[in-house]
């Protein structure tokens, strides 16, 4: 501790000139006569010194408290020595734990410091220490951190078998909503089948534990809502998933990143067709090209910079209230939305409550570079990978 307290006269010494005060001047008398005192041994006396300080230190104003940022954690740490050194087991414990409350990050240190060697096999001292570790062991830091990624994020897509697909399956009895017509017909039919079941509200985020299917339509059913595109898109996933389908939902997003609007679609595999399609259950619409053809998000963003033609459905619409048409859902509105893009790396029930086991995967244009960028979120500009070559 000697060494460290010599340190914290220093680093006290050396706060603003603004900062005097009788505080700051009783202090340093204070630092510097414990200094003398742990230069003969005594520990038990700086510990009614450091009290008296934290005492005088709480009865600041809260303005004044500002120019002593990092003292509490400070006295924390040398009233731990001084009771180690005096035997008080329990209270070195108590004070090493409020010095890492209120900040103190200096695993080093405490590792090598021999005024807290009469903790070191307590088992409360090993469970204060354990986070600290993964802050300030650096080489401990670097040994855990893995091994590098030589391939991007795969996109993989929950069986159909599992039990989670097989309960929602029969839970909305999707056989019979999907229908016996082709695969094309199947796709469409759940589609409008989920536009028409649950009302878009486009700023309602039910606030369910998980977000599933079944939680949305258990919740809008016993609170008459409505949700948002997010929501709907998440809910039609999962069903598409159920039926077998390979399907994800994926956010849309314009240039501007203060911009809040952007749009939540489905993207859904066609084996028959041999493409993705653009499925959304927001607006019951798909897109098509001059041919009728069924198009991809990527076909639509790609036609829409060539100055290609692209045309909706007729069905179209929201809520069953508002006939949409081509000029007012995509050149007015998602053509805006097209700019990039954000999906997850795996497609599966309650995708969106498992970040931390799920990463996300965004498109950006090679010549776009995102102020605001998640760490949990891969970022790429490569079109094939992301599109996985469709």
């Amino acid at each position: 501790m000697k060494k460290y307290l010599s340190f914290l006269i220093l680093a006290f010494l050396s706060i603003a000139i603004q900062a005097q005060s009788d505080f700051k001047k009783s202090v340093e008398a204070d630092y510097q006569q414990m200094a003398d005192y742990i230069k003969k041994k005594d520990y038990n006396s700086p510990i009614f010194i450091l009290k008296g300080i934290e005492n005088r230190y709480s009865l600041l104003p809260n303005d004044e408290k500002k120019n002593y940022d990092g003292l509490l954690k400070d006295i924390y740490y040398n009233l731990a020595c001084c009771y180690a050194m005096t035997g008080k087991e329990t209270e070195a414990l108590v004070s090493l734990e409020n010095a890492i409350k209120e900040g103190y990050v200096n695993y080093a240190h405490i590792k090598k410091d021999t005024d807290l060697d009469s903790l070191r096999d307590l088992m409360k001292f090993k469970e204060l220490l354990e986070p600290l570790r993964q802050k300030g062991d650096y080489v401990y830091i670097l040994q855990q951190s893995g091994s590098y990624m030589k391939e991007p994020p795969a996109f993989t897509y929950q069986q159909p078998a599992d039990i989670e697909l097989v309960k929602l399956k029969e839970y909305f009895n999707l056989d019979s909503i999907a229908g016996n017509g082709n695969e094309v017909s199947k796709i469409l039919n759940l589609m409008t089948w989920s536009h028409n079941l649950i009302r878009h509200d486009g700023s309602y985020m039910p606030p369910v534990e998980e977000r599933t299917a079944i939680s949305f339509y258990e919740y809008v059913k016993k609170n008459d809502k409505g949700i948002n595109c997010r929501a709907l898109a998440i809910f039609l996933n999962e069903c598409y998933l159920a039926m077998g389908f390979k399907s994800y939902f994926i956010t849309c997003l314009p240039k501007n990143e203060d911009d809040p609007d952007c749009h939540v679609i489905n993207s859904v595999y066609s084996t028959v067709l041999n493409k993705w399609i653009w499925i959304d259950p927001t607006f019951n619409a798909w897109v098509k090209d001059e041919k009728g053809n069924m198009l991809g998000i990527r076909e639509v963003r790609t036609r829409i910079i060539e100055g290609l033609p692209v045309f909706i459905n007729e069905e179209a619409n929201w809520n069953n209230k508002t006939k949409y048409t081509k000029e007012m859902y995509i050149d007015s509105y998602m053509s805006k939305n097209l700019y990039w893009f954000n999906r997850s790396a795996k497609s599966e029930i309650n995708t969106d409550m498992t970040r931390e086991y799920n990463c996300k995967v965004a498109l950006l244009p090679l010549n776009h570079y995102l102020k605001n960028r998640d760490s949990l979120t891969y970022y790429s500009h490569d079109d094939n990978y992301f599109w996985e070559n469709q």
